[in-house]
This record gives C-alpha cells, sequence and structure tokens, in this order.
C-alpha cells in the first residue's frame, strides 16, 4: 500500500505529639516474613533479643582479606541484611558475632524504628545524627516525613493538627507550591477511605511508613545505612546485565543464578515453518487472535481469511469488501473482528460464523485503521477524510475527531488515551475518557504505523522517507526513548509490532524483502531474516506463543516464523515420506524398500521461487519451493548441494527451504543476485542431498565445492545422446580433467569424453544419455550459457602430495624437495667412498 504524497499488618492510631515523642500514630507493627519478626534492614527485635536492636556495634575488627577482590565488611554486612529479608535471624546473629562486624549503629536502629512507629520528632533529631549524602535536600527529606505525619493525621480526622503541621511545619520548608495545593485540598476529604483513594496512599497500617523509610534512606550514607534488600537488588542487576547481553532472550521466567545465563539461538523463530498462499494479491495485513488461537490476513484482493493455526487450514474467507483490505482487528474476547478497506466501510464481523455483523459507512474516503476499546463495547476508525469516529457495537456513532488524515491509531490497553499519525507527519495523543486532545508532536517524516505496548506506556513508530527507522516513544510525553535503525521504507505502508515474550523485541516488515527484528531494551538489531520476494508490508506477534510471529508481503504469502523443527527421532523417520508436490518430472524420487528413505540416483530439478540480496549484511538469500521430496528427513544446518553448490539450509519448511550465497558463492559460481523479472520462464536449478553413510556408495566423489565457471561452446547431437563442449573460465583447471574421468557440472557427475588441451584449446566433453537428460537442468542449456564446475578432487591431493616430496619444494631450510634431497645424499655417500 503507497504512502500518500502528502503486606503491612499493622494498626496504628495518631496520638499526640507530646506523649512519648510522637508526632502521628504511637505504634505500627513491622512487615514479617513468615516467623513473625520484623524485617528492618537487620534491626528491630529478633528471636530471643531485645526490643531495642540486637545488632549493636561491636569492637573495631580485625583487617582481613578481601573476598575475591571485594570488600569483605561490605559483602558481610548484606549477607546479614540478607538472612534478615529472609527470615533467618539467629544465622544473622551469629555471622555478625563470628566475623565481628555489625549490620549497623544503634542510631541507625532507632532513626529506623521512629519512622516505624511514627515518632516524628525523635526521628528528625536522629536524622540529623546520621551521615546524609552531600547532594541530598535536607529540606526535601524533612517534607517527606512531615508530608507522611500530616497524612497520618488526617487519617484519624485530627483536621486542626493537620493544618497545623501544614501551616508551620511544611509550608516554611519552601517545596513545591503545587504539592501544597494538592495537600490542602485533601482536607476537604469526607472519610479516611476517601483521603487514600485521592492521596494514592495506603494509610499508616499499610505500607507507606515503610516507602517513605526506604526513600530517605536513598539520602543517607549507604555505609551508615545499607539500602534496603540490597543483594536482591544487585541480584537483579546481574540478571538485567545478563538479559541486556542475550540478544534471543525469549521467556518470561526469570534466569538461575547457578549459571550464566545465555539462550541459543535455534530456540528462536527465525525459521518459516509454514507459507499460506491462498490470496490472490499482495497481502497488506496480518493480526493474531488475543487467544493466540487464529490468524486475520488482509488482502488487496478485497478479502479477509481467518485461518486456524493447528493446521494452518482457512476457517473463513470474508469476501464483503469491494475494495482492497487495509486493516484488522479482532475484540477483546476474539468474538469479533473489525476490517477496514479502501472501498471506505469498515464491517464488524462474527468470527464464529463468518457473517457481517455491521458495516459502517460514514467515512468519505478508504478508512486507514480502527481500534477496540478495552472493555470491547465500542471501537475507532481513523480514516484519511481527516475523521476518527468513536462507535459502538450497532454501528451507531458516539464521538468524532477531526483535522488529520489518519494513517493509524490504537488505543491503549488500559483505556486511558488514543494516539494517531497522520499524512502530516504528527502524532497526535487524546485522553481517550475525556475526548480531549493532551498533545501534538512535529515527526520529522511520515509515520504509516503506530503499536502500543501491553503496559501503555510506550509507542513504536514507523518512519518512512527520510527518517527510514523506527521510534520508540513515551507516550506519557511524547519524548524519543529509543531509535531502530536498519529497515527499507521510501513509498509504502510498512508495520510494525512489539513482540516475544514480555514483549522483549521490536519487529518491522521493510521494503527490501526482508523482516527486522531488534532488542526492545537496548535497539540492538538480532535478525534481519529474508524469505518474502516484495515488499513484507505488515508484521504481528503471537501473543500467546513467544515463539511465533507472521509476516505478510506483496508476493501474495503469509509466512509463519517459529523455533526450527526439532530432529525426528530415527524411526520415526524411516516410516515417514511426505507428500509429493507438483514439479518437474525430473524430481520423482525413488522409494527404497529396505530402508523407506527417499533415494534420488540423480539431482532433481526445481525453480528458484526467490532470489533476495541484504546490503546490511551482504548476504544473498535463495529460496526454493516445491522440494517435499529432499526435505523429509532435513534439519536445519544441513548441506544440499544446488547446482553443484554446497549451501546449508538455513530455514525450511515441509516443501520450502531457503539457504544463504556469500560473496564468495556469488564470485565462484553462476547464482545471479536477482531473479529476472523480464524473463517469462523460472531459473531451474537442481537439487541433491548429501550421502548418507548408511546406503551404498556408487559414482564419484562431489563435494559440492564449484570451482569455476564453464561456458557451453559445442552443444551436438550425436544419435540420440547429446554432446556438450565446455570451456572454462579459469585454464588451470584443465590439468584435472583426464579422458574418461569425470567433472561435475551443475551438481551432476559425468564422464569426459574428449579432452583438447594446448594453446587455442582448453575445453571437454560429455555425453549425455536419454536417461540424463531427463534428470538434468543441463541438457536444456544452450551455447554460450554457464554452468558451475567442479573438477576431481583426488587430482588435486595427489598433485600437492608429489609437489610436497618429490618437487621443488622447501623443507624450511633452504633445500629442496624429497626427490632432490634423495640424489644429495647418494652423491655424498659415493664421494665419501671414494675418499
Amino acid at each position: 500500500m503507497r504512502i500518500e504524497n502528502n503486606g503491612l499488618n499493622s494498626q496504628a492510631s495518631v496520638a499526640d505529639s507530646g506523649r512519648s515523642g510522637t508526632n502521628g500514630a504511637s505504634s505500627a507493627a513491622v512487615e514479617t516474613n513468615g516467623n513473625g519478626a520484623g524485617v528492618r534492614n537487620g534491626s528491630g527485635k529478633l528471636e530471643g533479643g531485645s526490643t531495642a536492636s540486637s545488632f549493636t556495634m561491636l569492637a573495631p575488627p580485625t583487617p582481613k582479606p578481601s573476598y575475591f577482590g571485594h570488600d569483605r565488611e561490605e559483602i558481610t554486612r548484606i549477607v546479614i541484611q540478607s538472612l534478615v529479608d529472609l527470615g533467618y535471624h539467629k544465622a544473622a546473629r551469629v555471622l555478625e558475632e563470628e566475623s565481628e562486624y555489625t549490620l549497623e549503629s544503634p542510631e541507625v536502629s532507632e532513626f529506623r524504628d521512629a519512622v516505624l512507629q511514627g515518632q516524628w520528632n525523635k526521628a528528625e533529631e536522629l536524622l540529623f545524627g546520621l551521615e546524609i549524602n552531600k547532594d541530598a535536600d535536607v529540606n526535601a527529606l524533612l517534607f517527606y516525613m512531615r508530608q507522611q505525619k500530616f497524612l497520618e493525621l488526617l487519617e484519624v480526622a485530627d483536621v486542626s493538627r493537620a493544618l497545623h503541621v501544614l501551616r508551620t511545619e511544611l509550608t516554611p520548608l519552601n517545596q513545591s507550591v503545587e504539592k501544597l495545593h494538592s495537600l490542602s485540598s485533601l482536607m476537604m476529604c469526607i472519610s479516611a477511605d476517601d483521603l487514600k483513594a485521592r492521596a494514592e496512599w495506603d494509610g499508616a497500617a499499610g505500607m507507606s511508613r515503610q516507602q517513605l523509610l526506604s526513600e530517605l534512606s536513598k539520602s543517607i550514607s549507604a555505609s551508615v545505612m545499607i539500602p534496603e534488600h540490597r543483594l536482591a537488588s544487585l541480584l537483579h542487576q546481574v540478571k538485567q546485565n545478563q538479559l541486556s547481553k542475550c540478544l534471543y532472550h525469549n521467556t518470561a521466567n526469570s534466569p538461575s543464578l547457578y549459571t550464566d545465563h545465555h539462550c541459543d539461538r535455534n530456540q528462536f523463530p527465525l525459521s518459516t515453518v509454514e507459507i499460506l498462499t491462498d490470496h490472490k494479491d499482495e497481502v497488506w495485513f496480518v493480526q493474531f487472535s488475543n487467544d493466540g488461537t487464529r490468524l486475520a490476513t488482509g488482502s488487496k484482493d478485497f478479502t479477509v481469511i481467518v485461518w486456524d493455526l493447528e493446521d494452518f487450514q482457512p476457517i473463513h474467507h470474508l469476501k464483503d469488501h469491494t475494495g482492497a483490505i487495509t486493516y484488522l482487528r479482532w475484540s477483546p474476547d476474539d468474538s469479533k473482528l473489525l476490517s477496514c478497506s479502501q472501498d471506505k466501510q469498515a464491517k464488524l464481523w462474527d468470527t464464529t460464523t463468518g457473517g457481517c455483523i455491521r458495516t459502517m459507512s460514514a467515512h468519505t474516503d478508504w478508512v486507514s485503521s480502527c481500534a477496540w476499546a478495552p472493555d470491547g463495547q465500542t471501537f475507532v476508525t481513523g480514516s484519511v477524510d481527516k475523521e476518527m469516529i468513536l462507535w459502538n457495537l450497532y454501528g451507531e456513532s458516539i464521538h468524532t475527531w477531526t483535522g488529520a488524515r489518519v494513517y493509524d491509531l490504537v488505543v491503549t490497553a488500559d483505556g486511558a488515551r488514543l494516539a494517531a499519525v497522520c499524512t502530516q507527519m504528527k502524532l497526535h495523543v487524546f485522553n481517550f475518557v475525556t475526548r480531549e486532545k493532551e498533545y501534538e508532536r512535529d515527526l520529522g517524516g511520515v509515520s504509516t504505523c503506530i503499536s502500543v505496548s501491553k503496559d501503555s506506556r510506550y509507542i513504536l513508530l514507523n518512519m518512512g522517507a527520510g527518517v527510514q527507522e523506527l521510534r520508540l516513544l513515551n507516550i506519557e510525553t511524547g519524548a524519543d526513548v529509543r531509535h531502530f535503525s536498519g529497515t527499507k521504507q521510501e513509498e509504502f505502508v510498512v508495520r510494525n509490532c512489539f513482540g516475544g515474550a514480555d514483549e522483549n523485541f521490536v519487529v518491522s516488515g521493510s521494503e527490501d524483502s526482508n523482516v527486522y527484528v531488534w532488542r526492545k531494551e537496548n535497539g540492538a538489531l538480532v535478525e534481519v531474516l529474508p524469505g518474502h520476494s516484495g515488499i513484507v508490508n505488515c508484521v504481528a506477534w503471537n501473543p500467546t506463543n513467544p515463539y511465533m510471529f507472521a509476516s505478510a508481503g506483496d508476493d501474495r504469502n503469509v509466512r509463519i516464523w517459529s523455533k526450527a523443527p526439532q530432529p525426528q527421532l530415527k524411526e520415526q523417520r524411516e516410516t515417514t515420506v511426505q507428500p509429493i508436490a507438483k514439479r518437474d518430472p525430473g524430481c520423482l524420487p525413488e522409494l527404497s524398500k529396505q530402508s523407506g528413505q527417499l533415494i534420488l540416483p540423480f539431482p532433481c530439478q526445481l525453480a528458484i521461487s526467490s532470489i533476495t540480496h541484504s546490503e546490511t549484511t551482504q548476504t544473498t538469500t535463495l529460496t526454493i519451493a516445491g522440494a517435499a521430496p529432499i526435505l523429509t528427513d532435513a534439519h536445519l544446518g544441513d548441506s544440499i548441494s544446488v547446482n553443484g553448490t554446497c549451501l546449508t539450509i538455513t530455514s525450511f519448511t515441509r516443501d520450502t527451504f531457503t539457504v544463504d550465497l556469500s560473496p564468495e558463492t556469488l564470485r565462484r559460481t553462476t547464482f545471479p543476485q536477482s531473479l529476472p523479472s523480464s524473463s517469462p520462464n523460472p531459473v531451474q536449478v537442481n537439487l541433491e542431498r548429501a550421502v548418507s553413510g548408511d546406503v551404498r556408495f556408487g559414482g564419484h566423489f562431489v563435494q559440492g565445492h564449484v570451482d569455476t565457471i564453464a561456458s557451453i561452446v559445442d552443444r551436438r547431437s550425436d544419435g540420440s545422446p547429446v554432446v556438450f563442449r565446455f570451456k572454462p573460465r579459469d585454464m588451470e583447471v584443465m590439468k584435472y580433467v583426464v579422458e574418461k574421468g569425470y567433472v561435475a557440472v551443475d551438481g551432476a557427475s559425468l564422464t569426459v569424453v574428449a579432452v583438447g588441451e594446448g594453446e587455442d584449446q582448453g575445453w571437454w566433453e560429455v555425453m549425455l544419455v536419454d536417461y540424463t537428460q531427463e534428470k538434468i537442468i543441463t541438457a536444456r542449456k544452450q551455447v554460450g550459457e554457464n554452468v558451475n564446475v567442479e573438477v576431481d578432487i583426488t587430482g588435486k591431493y595427489i598433485e600437492k602430495q608429489v609437489l610436497a616430496y618429490l618437487g621443488a619444494g622447501d623443507d624450511g631450510e633452504g633445500r629442496g624437495g624429497l626427490l632432490e634431497r634423495v640424489v644429495e645424499r647418494v652423491v655424498e655417500r659415493k664421494l665419501s667412498e671414494r675418499k
């Protein structure tokens, strides 16, 4: 589609500030860890301990060696803290006594207890006795504590004292005026529950005091008061660092601490496992159902197809549109499907029956996009007619936003925002509840697609001509977070998506026929996946299967990507033969009665489906379809001969496989970098699998390592056989060609019947009998065409050995080969005998 131009369980009560030094609630229990003991970063009453801190300052410890380069005191104190966090209080106390290190001083423990018990005057006094970070704002710390005190007074309806705190304690700190106004408004709350809801605060008996302590500890020297749960924080950083370096991490499970984390590339969806070919024209859109069991595809052929992912068979063909399908969206419960079209209509379908429920015809130009509200009761359609319309399920218009020629739109999963991109190179973000626009941003280029993350925090944009990248934006502010580069997009609509477990990846189509995959967290390019033979218009990741995504292209195909098929057990392979697809008669296999395996006495012939070249990786990818007979026991990484060139299978399905052609392969062989667009005839190739070790070896040894290219200089009949004369590009290979020897031509091993050597000669001839003519593509080639040539490897080895041992070699000491040295020894012996 072308782009238009243009858990605290405590109970607390507020007491008089003059009693027991408190300025708020008199007491509060501390979070427990299953054994009733408080988790206090190492302080508080422990088993068998007193009500004061059990971790008291001991005598100065004796200096000890470091722990594998780390400070022993730091490590020990962090371990003590972790033992307390885990509830192992006895172990913590024993470690403290044995190591002679204490977790924290009595002053820190007192401060902690004062905050957790709501003794605000005492907490303030103790705060100034602690080592505060130089860059800390002391007034801000006081504001945090006095704010908590203010809220707790309001919680127990002591409004007069709360007002006194607001006026005489909070206001003089010269903090945020806006915050002061917000706090003053809370005095109008009619109940404690109303207060908690409006302040987003859980009360004195909740986690608020613990959260306050955690916030205060950030400004206190870490050597004095270790930040809470420090070991857990360090372990989290270690895991995140390992995950950030793991390109293929695609699971929501936390990695084990026992070993360094690494994800196997073979477990990532890099292989095409199915190709859906039912559409008759370019496929512009693809989307999985929310339960991941079905797939909807929309095409320029005016149809929508719903597929069953169990067997990849069509469930419904939806054909009521009279224009190309531009967009599809499943309802949250998957019972309905929205489709948009260039026929200026949007349709609502029943996904069970395939029937059309409603047709929305209010737009005056083609409908470009749509999105569901999270409750599934309303949806929005966008059009290039400068309108976005909100509809109910009865097809009634509820609200209309105007002014932007919309390319794409989304509604966030939390239902808070509607975001859209338009032909005027702008991003528009609206409050979906109030319908008001929150902001508008100039993007500096055309964006054709917008996706939103599941957590409603980020949006992802495809940027077209002049920019050609993907951008990750913070939806709250519209600010750029990250850029993803590599894709090609100049003239057409190309779409993206988030994907993988926990949306770890960003995926996009591209005008260069590739699918691009990046890590979302760091923008690293993970893979460039070839396979399509035209523009890749749209991609979608299965929301319930992190190992599956789909891509749709101008080649009329929808490719399903997943992990490479796993090898079958031997007993399963030996009894399984795949159905044979339509192909050239020369590709028909014979079935061995002994093993049940496919035996190919000659290379079979198939046509190249596509050839794509990536400037990014300088790799050319070749795809061949209809190859089921030679893929029955294929595995990822197996070798396969294509026109006599040994290549590695990089992805395959039941009847299709792809291989990569390196620059060296292109230099040595006849493979083109692309298919000729004007030729009506497909490019045919010979195919042959590598021989297995459990069958009889017959014929010649052919490695699949092409030595040179040869031209056909003569072709003539000799009865029914046909004689071909070849002249190599590199005359050096002629020394390995002998009469009645063999040469592999496009992968077929042929007997040499004549050799012409000397000046202006340098040719050889082979004869193709009737059977051979039926089996290989060479028989159909004419004078002037080229072939791949591999000469006898045996001759090369013999030549090298002869030169090394009998020729004029060099033994490393300036002496000649073996023959020369033997002669020297004989002469020396004879001379010595004469003496």
